[in-house]
């Protein structure tokens, strides 16, 4: 039982972040490169966090000698623990992109040919301030009628390397004119990653103002960097 206790609370160390106090330190990792006289913050479970003037960064243990992690009272057995946990990040982002071609081409092929709406969105911006990476979206309405339109999106959350589905992340184009065509724009945390577009809801207004639920086909499209000057103007 003595054994099993202290096996948990070891586990338990080791998962924990150890925050350091006005501890300044030269080191050197194992390419070669020398951080002189930087001041650590925190060491968590991918490697060590400092600051300088210029700004500051994150060493991961995997380019730490288990020497300098004994000399700052860090478990070494993290320098396993990052590699497992960066090779585990690297095989999602694999997974991450081979979703993003299957569901790329199961949207393509399940769009109609002709859409009485068009709808483009691209990603805009990060905010490093928020950081949130901000989209922009464009709505055209190639019908007679006024149409309000609501794209939902799939958005997967990092979490332990593996990213995991959360709430949708949504884009609204409200009251788009008959012939005319609207922009709307949604943020999502740069960490959070979107898998293309869950479900497309739309509402028609007739002469009156009085709203409808209408399964009228809209064509969603994701335009990259590069096709946004030539793309958007065009829709």
């Amino acid at each position: 039982m003595k054994w099993l206790c202290f096996a948990f609370f070891a586990g338990a160390s080791l998962a924990q972040d150890i925050t350091f106090t006005n501890r300044v330190a030269t080191f050197t990792n194992l390419q070669g490169t020398v951080y002189k006289d930087v001041t650590l913050t925190k060491a968590d479970l991918d490697g060590v966090i400092y600051r300088e003037e210029a700004g500051g960064g994150r060493v991961c243990y995997t380019n730490l000698s288990p020497a300098v992690l004994e000399a700052w009272g860090i478990p070494t057995n993290r320098i396993e623990t990052a590699r497992a946990r960066a090779k585990r990040k690297a095989a999602a982002a694999v997974a991450e992109a081979q979703y993003r071609r299957s569901v790329s081409a199961a949207v393509k092929a399940a769009q109609p040919k002709e859409s009485p709406a068009e709808i483009v969105y691209y990603m805009n911006t990060l905010d490093n301030s928020t950081r949130y990476y901000y989209y922009d979206g464009v709505c055209r309405n190639k019908t007679g009628h006024r149409l309000s339109v609501k794209v939902s999106f799939d958005r997967f959350v990092l979490t332990e390397g593996q990213y995991i589905r959360g709430t949708p992340a949504t884009m609204t184009f409200d009251n788009v004119a008959p012939h005319d065509k609207v922009t709307a724009r949604m943020g999502i945390d740069a960490a959070d990653s979107l898998r293309g577009v869950r479900e497309v809801s739309v509402k028609e207004y007739d002469a009156s103002g009085t709203a409808r639920d209408n399964d009228v086909p809209v064509h969603v499209r994701f335009c990259t960097p590069d096709e946004v000057q030539a793309v958007v103007p065009a829709l």
